[in-house]
């Protein structure tokens, strides 16, 4: 039985979209499931961190790391004996899992995560971490266009199970280094999944060709 939890979308600005499942095919699936005949088959379902191809028509952009999240988040629900991970290393596409230049650890550490808690099991840093450091991710994307949002996501992804506070505030430089922006200084707590999110309009932006991000 193999589950599909998300409604396509043709627009990368629209945020993803997971009404449909929510309001009708959870409840749909959950039937199905408890019925003695598929008591002995194998649940899978997919994860895509993004997918864009516009020879197909189809968008799917991963806003961060917001749409492998959600996937996650609903696959959770369905105790999966199998998740497939798609790696089509096509990187016009934007379908990679592996580490990359651009995404670094991001996606090993937010699969890792929900590896755990799948399992049952207490989260977990890298074998190479620095500890004094937080599981912060800060994710945008590499290049806008004037009229699009821009749009930044910073999430803790726990590695611990013990609650530890700390607080952390993006700004944003131009090439001089002068701050064009800074965003309110936020609490994390590094035992629990948080996203913060910031959308600005990119013709803020429209005199500076380059923003470079700082985190303190």
């Amino acid at each position: 039985l193999r589950l599909y939890t998300e409604r396509s979308t043709n627009n990368y600005m629209f945020e993803p979209d997971m009404g449909i499942h929510d309001a009708y095919l959870q409840q749909m699936l959950d039937a199905m499931l408890a019925k003695p005949e598929y008591a002995e088959k194998l649940v899978c379902g997919r994860v895509i961190s993004g997918y864009i191809n516009h020879l197909s028509g189809v968008t799917q952009a991963e806003f961060g790391t917001r749409r492998a999240r959600m996937l996650f988040d609903r696959l959770a629900h369905y105790n999966c004996d199998l998740i497939f991970m798609f790696e089509w290393n096509e990187f016009n596409k934007n379908t990679c899992w592996q580490p990359t230049l651009y995404n670094s650890l991001v996606l090993q550490r937010l699969t890792k995560y929900y590896a755990h808690k799948m399992r049952g099991e207490a989260p977990a840093p890298n074998p190479s971490d620095d500890l004094s450091l937080p599981q912060l991710t800060v994710s945008t994307r590499e290049n806008y266009k004037a009229g699009e949002p821009v749009r930044f996501e910073m999430l803790n992804i726990p590695d611990t199970e013990k609650s530890a506070m700390y607080t952390a505030k993006l700004a944003l430089h131009d090439m001089q280094g002068n701050v064009a922006t800074e965003f309110p200084l936020e609490s994390f707590d590094r035992a629990k999944m948080r996203e913060v999110v910031y959308t600005l309009p990119s013709e803020a932006f429209a005199s500076t060709t380059i923003l470079l991000p700082s985190l303190e």
